[in-house]
């Protein structure tokens, strides 16, 4: 771009006085309906900058425009110090106002706020949902509440948490929500209302398989929010990455065509499962399990379809979501301590353990030789017994081949006993020996009737 040209599209766009940025490489344009800033996207800031040289009859191609995206992002005639930036604090911003989320209190728009999103609710200070509404009904079938009342079960808590969470510009607290039950119960319901609520520029459709891919990682870059209507088939692999992206630590960003980037994410992700996801390799220390917050769907018989049944929890979305607020103030309160499901809980010990179950299975049955080996057919069944005794999820073949692997084994075609022909084996283990049955016996004292047998 010409010296001269870009000096004229950037006097255009300062004189427009719309575009603002935070000293972060945010951009925001003034809502004169709201009277408030708003942040925009990377694309929809350069959709916002050529419809402003457009209108001054100036036409420039992609590349130009993103070059200038970024100066207004970074230069100083375009930062307000005098804007209140709420990136991570505990203001929302609702159709009918600002919504501070830690006393729950309803205050107007101010010119001087900085707002991340509009969220498609109105806020409703004594909001309570009726017994008889059709927002009440669903959550009691798809949460599986069958007797007692709603707000005396963990599942309702945590489930109104997750929607506050979701919708908050609350910073991610490394944790990443599964809603886990039968095909048709309502999950898909769940995540579609969140997605209306937060807008289609808050949020991401990705599955976790996806994130973590080549290119595909970008698709965090300036989203919230990440919803996934399915778990992958596939084990899931890299699991350092979603670590990253789920704790907001940084990762490298990679876009086709263009620079490769370190990026830090700030976004929640929520994930609708039938089953627990696979995992493509060993969970040290079960870290990927402990940051998921797994909420156990009702194991009834599958909602009926009713194409009307959006609709009509749309309708009623302004209760549901101003209790999912009230009870993000709790949250707050306890220095973002999610409420845990007893059911979940079970579900995500059971997945810690099938994280590192080839490793605990070899160290339990195995024992390191430098000339040892063993049949991986042999091996590979007796694996599966073993997660059979201990009521853990066995991973496919596979996987626990490739796991083997990066526990430091090698494989080799060899004899082994019991086996005619060579075959594929593990090299550098050999069974460990089972105790005598004395020495177990010897652990405890005879009894009074052995004592009068022996004299």
């Amino acid at each position: 771009m010409k010296k001269q040209d870009f000096n004229q599209a950037m006097t255009i766009l300062r004189a427009s006085g719309v575009l603002k940025n935070d000293g972060a490489g945010n951009v925001f344009v003034y809502d004169e309906q709201r009277g408030v800033c708003k942040q925009l996207r990377p694309i929809r800031a350069r959709q916002c900058i050529e419809a402003i040289l457009r209108k001054a009859k100036i036409f420039m191609p992609t590349r130009e425009l993103r070059e200038l995206h970024t100066n207004v992002a970074e230069r100083l005639e375009f930062l307000d110090e005098r804007l209140k930036v709420y990136t991570a604090s505990v203001m929302i911003a609702c159709e009918n106002g600002l919504v501070d989320l830690s006393t729950g209190k309803l205050q107007e728009f101010d010119r001087n706020i900085l707002i991340r999103n509009f969220l498609n609710f109105r806020f409703v200070e004594d909001a309570h949902l009726s017994h008889e509404s059709r927002t009440y009904q669903f959550i009691r079938t798809l949460l599986g509440v069958k007797s007692g009342p709603l707000e005396a079960s963990p599942k309702y808590h945590l489930f109104l948490e997750m929607l506050g969470y979701a919708i908050s510009n609350l910073r991610p607290v490394k944790k990443a929500f599964v809603l886990l039950g039968p095909p048709s119960i309502g999950k898909s319901v769940v995540l579609e209302l969140i997605a209306r609520i937060v807008g289609e520029d808050a949020y991401t459709s990705a599955t976790w398989a996806t994130l973590v891919e080549k290119y595909y990682s970008a698709l965090v870059v300036g989203a919230t929010l990440v919803l996934s209507d399915e778990m992958p088939v596939k084990p899931l692999r890299h699991l350092d990455v979603l670590k990253s992206i789920i704790s907001g630590s940084s990762i490298v960003v990679e876009k086709k065509f263009g620079e490769i980037q370190k990026y830090t994410p700030h976004v929640k992700l929520i994930s609708a499962a039938n089953c627990l996801p696979e995992l493509g390799e060993p969970d040290a220390g079960g870290a990927f399990a402990e940051r998921l917050s797994i909420l156990r769907l009702g194991l009834d018989a599958p909602i009926e379809k009713d194409p009307d049944l959006i609709e009509a929890l749309w309708e009623e979305r302004d209760m549901l979501f101003s209790l999912a607020v009230k009870e993000t103030k709790t949250l707050i309160e306890r220095k973002m301590t999610f409420t845990e499901d007893p059911d979940g809980q079970v579900l995500c010990e059971q997945l810690r353990n099938s994280g590192n179950s080839v490793n605990s299975y070899i160290q339990s049955r195995y024992q390191k030789n430098p000339n040892g080996r063993v049949s991986i057919e042999d091996c590979y069944a007796d694996y599966i017994n073993f997660c059979d005794e201990e009521f853990w999820l066995a991973v496919a073949k596979a996987v626990f081949r490739r796991q083997v692997a990066q526990l430091g084994y090698s494989f080799q075609k060899l004899r082994v006993p019991g086996h005619t022909n060579p075959c594929r084996c593990i090299v550098g283990l050999t069974a460990r020996k089972e105790e005598p049955e004395c020495r177990n016996q010897a652990k405890f004292p005879p009894t009074s009737e052995q004592s009068e047998s022996q004299s």
